[in-house]
């Protein structure tokens, strides 16, 4: 699983790390709420850089719980989300990486490297088939967004379709191996199995 760690600090190194945040609903925010919202958000993305990524976890949701989701830029959900999948706390770093896709169904921005971050972060849980079904629908030219794909209309460089099929073979791989191991036991396991 270090090859995961590593994959998300590349990810994470590649994506901009912005301050501005979406206009929807922060207008209904003082100046003061702004500015200490600002403040949580750049200690977040600091922390975030500086791989303290139980700080950023804790800086990135006050700022959520006090100014709203409206608050965030994209970058900082999905900083939220490698923060919390660097932390193996994998069903909420899915939950930031979904709420990307879903707050951006037709924008293409850092669509492959949150995908990859997302496959990543199934890895982690250890749901093979969920991360093998992202890296499969990447090679073929489809991002995953909850239980449907939408056609990249970018076009995925060399280096991430290496990366992209390193993935997917790599996690073919493991479910092979599973399969086989539970194809190989033994009669009397399966006797107390079957009911």
């Amino acid at each position: 699983m270090k090859n995961i760690r590593v994959l998300m600090v590349l990810i994470a190194a590649t994506m901009a790390m912005g301050t501005n945040y979406a206009q929807e609903g922060v207008h209904l925010l003082s100046e003061a709420q702004k500015a200490k919202c600002d403040r949580y958000v750049t200690n977040g993305m600091d922390a975030c850089k500086s791989e303290k990524y139980e700080e950023a976890i804790k800086n990135y949701e006050t700022a959520l719980n006090e100014c709203g989701e409206d608050f965030f830029t994209n970058n900082n959900i999905v900083q939220l989300g490698f923060s919390y999948s660097q932390t193996k706390n994998y069903d909420k770093a899915i939950e930031f990486f979904q709420k990307f896709f879903n707050r951006n169904p037709d924008s293409e921005e850092k669509i492959i490297a949150v995908s990859l971050a997302l496959g990543a972060s199934y890895l982690g849980q250890e749901n093979f088939n969920k991360a093998y079904e992202i890296y499969t629908n990447l090679s073929e030219g489809y991002y995953t967004i909850g239980n449907g794909k939408v056609k990249l209309k970018t076009k995925i460089s060399k280096d991430e379709m290496e990366t992209i099929k390193f993935f997917k073979v790599t996690t073919d791989m493991i479910i092979k191996k599973q399969q086989e191991e539970s194809s190989q036991s033994t009669p009397q396991e399966e006797k107390s199995i079957k009911w």
